[in-house]
């Protein structure tokens, strides 16, 4: 960010605005930070000339949760089982298609993947679908380095969902050839945490009629157990003091990770989310015992990668390939890197994300670069 804006943010930090407590104490419902939501909408509306027929959203979840609540709250539109449009471009296209299988159908309208993700197919070889849901795209593929630069032709009234995460008010955009575009502030906006969403007002109201929820809470009837101690007392209808009957709601750690698990899981194992895995990846070496060069480049690996913050776990055991994959997947960390000779003497290492269907090659020069972009919050 640009020091003068850090420099006004820390000046604010003890008093926004003279209202005596900083952004962070306020309540989200008071009209001080009422005033800082809108005056960041309007903010972004000018900049971008977002049409007053675009509902402006801040949300959480990063890009990446747009992956559900896209495809939730899009799909009502169509007869289910009903169909999205994908160009798969790269890594965070192919997270979307993946993400939307959960709950339609999936054109892959286009792939870049014959060309190893170098290249955007051209439009007039996309075979799109005559009634999709939406054709997505993501506009910029940062981990694959290749754009799109123009606002493709949709079959009929499909709208256009567009993820513009890389480069979101990087220039102006004709907001009203798009019928959702979202975007993760921290590329070019503000902190991560924050999702910008616009969305044309005539597809709201089309969320899916069965969602389903879990309950992450637990109840705890406390009775009488610290209102004794404290000699908290009420007053009944007779006048007559009596100890408070208590009870509080609490959110129950079990239970949130016993419902990651039931909505994230296949016939391997866990498929962790990333936020709440054990480890950000796991080292399997190969050989370890029998090949010096691998136990070199294993632990340096797990060094680098943890002086820039990732939780990393080496598995050291003198066990099979097969073994070691297998659990790995089994407890569902989200990245795995794969360090054998046989690579090494092209000087090549193995990426395999839990979701992917296949692992990739990559230089072991560009491994910790790779996998710091794997692992960015989106």
């Amino acid at each position: 960010m640009p020091e003068a804006v850090l420099q006004r943010a820390a000046s604010e930090m003890l008093d926004w605005h003279g209202s005596g407590m900083s952004v962070m104490e306020m309540s989200h419902r008071g009209k001080e930070f009422g005033a800082i939501c809108n005056q960041a909408e309007a903010d972004i509306r000018q900049l971008l000339a977002v049409p007053e027929n675009f509902h402006i959203l801040f949300m959480q979840g990063g890009g990446l949760g747009q992956n559900a609540i896209t495809p939730l709250n899009m799909l009502g539109r169509k007869p289910q089982p009903a169909t999205i449009d994908f160009v798969h471009t790269g890594s965070w296209s192919g997270k979307s298609l993946k993400e939307a299988r959960r709950y339609a159908n999936v054109n892959v309208a286009a792939s870049g993947e014959a060309s190893r993700f170098t290249t955007v197919p051209p439009q007039e070889t996309w075979k799109l679908s005559t009634d999709a849901a939406y054709l997505h795209l993501c506009t910029n593929e940062t981990i694959d380095g290749v754009e799109i630069g123009y606002v493709p032709t949709v079959q009929g009234d499909t709208p256009l969902v567009v993820d513009m995460s890389s480069h979101i008010l990087s220039r102006q955009i004709d907001v009203s050839k798009y019928g959702v575009i979202f975007a993760g502030a921290q590329k070019n906006i503000g902190p991560a945490g924050l999702t910008l969403v616009f969305v044309r007002d005539d597809l709201l109201g089309h969320a899916l009629e069965i969602c389903r929820g879990i309950e992450v809470g637990h109840i705890f009837q406390l009775r009488t157990k610290y209102s004794s101690a404290m000699n908290l007392t009420v007053l009944d209808q007779t006048g007559q003091a009596r100890l408070m009957e208590m009870g509080c709601y609490g959110i129950g750690v079990s239970r949130i990770v016993a419902a990651a698990i039931e909505q994230n899981h296949d016939e391997r194992g866990i498929v962790f989310p990333p936020a709440m895995a054990p480890f950000d990846l796991c080292i399997v070496p190969i050989g370890l015992s029998k090949s010096g060069r691998v136990r070199q480049t294993a632990e340096q690996l797990h060094r680098d990668l943890s002086q820039i913050g990732l939780e990393v776990l080496l598995d050291d055991r003198d066990e099979r390939p097969g073994i070691m994959f297998a659990d790995m997947e089994l407890v569902g960390i989200p990245h795995r890197l794969v360090v054998g000779e046989r690579g090494l003497k092209d000087g090549n290492v193995e990426y395999r994300g839990r979701r992917d269907d296949k692992a990739t090659v990559i230089p072991l020069t560009e491994a910790a670069a790779f996998i710091r972009e794997k692992t960015e919050v989106r």
